[in-house]
């Protein structure tokens, strides 16, 4: 599902895309989405492709919509981690099964190469928060990944062993 097909970074992927794709979803929409998906028995929705899910203000409402036509159905998520940064947003990750963080480096050097425009510190601390509130409330889900695509200026074994190193300090899956 893409309700969202907008993105603040500028990576090699979506620069062209950015310009074609500029599209919200409106919230009355969703409910008609939500409804053919449970007609045609769709049982896992992956919220992203071309847009940063978080980008929509409305993702905390989006995903209520889902759950309201089907409460069983499960969700996965991607994202750069740079604007999960409100409160109804957080509540939002809290439903999904399981979200994968995009952040390619271990600092905002080797980061912001390819993820031009990212912040390091904020998406390592959105990411690290998430999993501090989910463990908080005792929830197994979501699962949280880091998903560290590897180039040549972020492959030497110091970048890989701090890269593990702070995964194992945020307690990430």
């Amino acid at each position: 599902v893409e309700t969202n097909g907008g993105c603040k970074l500028d990576c090699g992927c979506g620069r062209t895309l950015r310009k074609l794709m500029q599209y919200k979803t409106p919230l009355s929409k969703v409910e008609i989405i939500a409804q053919n998906l449970k007609r045609i028995g769709i049982k896992h929705i992956c919220y992203y492709n071309l847009g940063e899910p978080f980008l929509s203000n409305n993702i905390l409402c989006e995903l209520k919509e889902f759950r309201s036509h089907m409460p069983d159905i499960t969700f996965s998520l991607s994202t750069n981690g740079v604007l999960l940064n409100t409160p109804a947003k957080y509540e939002a990750a809290l439903m999904f099964d399981e979200i994968v963080f995009s952040i390619d480096g271990c600092d905002q050097q080797t980061t912001v190469k390819y993820q031009k425009g990212s912040n390091f510190e904020l998406a390592y601390s959105n990411m690290k928060r998430l999993v501090e509130l989910r463990n908080l409330r005792e929830q197994t889900k979501p699962i949280i990944i880091w998903k560290y695509v590897v180039f040549n200026w972020n492959d030497k074994k110091k970048h890989l062993e701090k890269t593990l190193q702070l995964a194992n300090e945020a307690k990430i899956d």
